[in-house]
């Protein structure tokens, strides 16, 4: 019905509603598998339509600081930092960003791709997910490693015993799945560092006034171990020798369908993501309109795994 509507309008021929259905249709590929998507809706159907029961004040105190410092974990390390301009500079897709966002904005929210890439409180919410996560970066998982210091024990009895945090383990084992180091250092930097030379740029940056983007990078790439860690600690109740070697995809085994639906979803992107990575290094290999209709089927590639889920995967969904 919603086409039969927009043809009888004429809105499809517009190049503003194509940009536009193309960014919803984006914000659901590049952030939410069709599953991620239930959950979501089904929790905040949850929200608003049965009552909650009510925790004490001292629950509800301390929620509210570990919470607060999850936050500002994510802005000291990411969106507060002054080398993340530098980051945005340098790993962020804004070239695919600018063949796209044109005159959809009222005049106070235009979008400038020069004071977006220099001052990062400037981004928008579709730009800044778009910018990052065709990079390989799933953001959303910055600050989790405050929870990495906590007990496993801990851990483990809150993700079986307090729904909202075992919804946020599942937030969190979904992230890190989706979020492709790899992708992002040859965006980056072109090659791929060794786990010493990872540490040592993160090192350096602890004494750095601004520092670099491979510094930065660098960073994240150690939240994201600690993020591993943390997940892993919180559904086996267990300790890993090396968190660097926990395997991914192996944070979703609680969540079978989630896991498959995540695979489904990587292995379409994964030659897009090579072609990206070397039109980024290789600015002059492709006009920026075909770019532009590249990335295009690199979102339809996305979108691909909603007709492949299993029905029965319904039984899976937290309701």
């Amino acid at each position: 019905m919603i086409a039969e509507t927009l043809q009888e309008f004429g809105a499809l021929e517009g190049p503003e509603t194509r940009f536009m259905l193309a960014g919803c249709a984006e914000m659901r590929a590049h952030l939410l598998t069709r599953n991620q998507s239930v959950n979501f809706l089904s929790q905040l159907y949850r929200m608003h339509a049965e009552p909650q029961p009510q925790p004490s004040e001292e629950v509800v105190t301390g929620r509210i600081q570990r919470w607060a410092e999850v936050v500002r974990r994510y802005q000291a390390t990411f969106f507060e930092h002054p080398a993340l301009p530098s980051l945005l500079r340098d790993l962020a897709r804004f070239d695919v960003v600018r063949a796209t966002a044109k005159g959809t904005r009222p005049p106070s929210r235009i979008f400038n791709i020069k004071v977006f890439e220099s001052r990062p409180d400037a981004i928008r919410a579709i730009p800044w997910t778009r910018a990052l996560l065709a990079g390989g970066l799933h953001s959303e998982l910055i600050g989790v490693g405050q929870f990495a210091r906590e007990p496993a024990a801990q851990l483990s009895t809150a993700f079986n015993e307090d729904e909202s945090f075992h919804t946020y383990v599942k937030g969190m084992a979904y992230a890190i799945a989706r979020t492709d180091l790899k992708c992002a250092w040859l965006t980056l930097t072109g090659s791929i560092p060794e786990k010493t030379n990872i540490l040592a740029l993160a090192e350096a940056l602890k004494t750095e006034a601004v520092g670099t983007a491979e510094q930065l990078l660098a960073s994240l790439h150690l939240e994201v171990i600690e993020g591993k860690r943390f997940v892993y600690r919180a559904i086996t109740g267990t300790e890993w020798v090396d968190p660097w070697k926990i395997k991914e995809s192996s944070l979703l085994n609680p969540w079978p369908s989630l896991k498959a639906e995540v695979y489904r979803k990587e292995k379409n992107l994964r030659i897009y993501r090579l072609f990206l990575i070397y039109a980024k290094s290789n600015p002059e290999f492709i006009q920026s309109s075909s770019l532009n209709d590249f990335y295009s089927g690199f979102l339809a590639a996305a979108s691909t795994d909603a007709g492949l889920v299993d029905p029965t995967s319904a039984q899976h969904f937290t309701w």
